[in-house]
């Protein structure tokens, strides 16, 4: 990995799937990690580090929002489609809070959505 991070050895890199040298020299890198130490500091050295906030519950609503419109975005539906009630919002929240997981707030929010979904179909209704 270190020679692609160089571009000058980037340049002719041998890539052995391909069996032929390839000019990586243009690829632009973003890594991400969760323990830092777990990196070795030669790779470190060859990084721009930015330190992201961890997400705090209070931003909770507003990406639980942007998961919904993105749900109705790959599933061809208008995104007003879905109102949360209150307490549907507050135990997505409860979800982030007690798995800090983004990840798992996504896949819940999923689910959520597609049971959402089954029920406007039943009701006649096409969420779009």
């Amino acid at each position: 990995m270190l020679g692609l991070l160089e571009p000058y050895e980037a340049r002719r890199y041998f890539e052995r799937h391909l069996k032929a040298i390839v000019d990586a020299s243009q690829i632009n890198w973003n890594l991400t990690e969760n323990d830092r130490a777990a990196i070795s500091a030669a790779l470190r050295s060859q990084c721009t580090i930015y330190r992201i906030p961890e997400l705090t519950t209070k931003k909770a609503p507003a990406i639980i929002r942007s998961l919904i419109s993105d749900f109705a975005d790959m599933n061809g539906l208008r995104r007003g489609s879905f109102q949360l009630s209150v307490k549907e919002m507050e135990a997505l929240t409860v979800v982030y809070a007690e798995s800090r997981s983004l990840r798992t707030l996504s896949r819940v929010v999923q689910q959520f959505m597609m049971e959402m979904t089954k029920t406007l179909h039943a009701w006649g209704g096409k969420g779009k």
